[in-house]
């Protein structure tokens, strides 16, 4: 449940940070949508180990 826990900070961190980064910097835009998806995958991964 402890690793679960924590790629859900993870997946937290990597969506704003994305946002963040998207609003400021917007050059930086297919960094900024590969961070966010890259969250979007780490919170598919914590469903996954809650499910299990």
């Amino acid at each position: 449940m402890g690793f679960a826990i924590l790629t859900f900070i993870v997946a937290f961190i990597h969506v704003i940070a994305g946002a963040v980064v998207l609003h400021k910097y917007p050059q930086y835009k297919t960094i900024a949508i590969s961070v966010i998806v890259l969250g979007f995958i780490y919170g598919l991964l914590t469903v996954g180990f809650i499910v299990l």
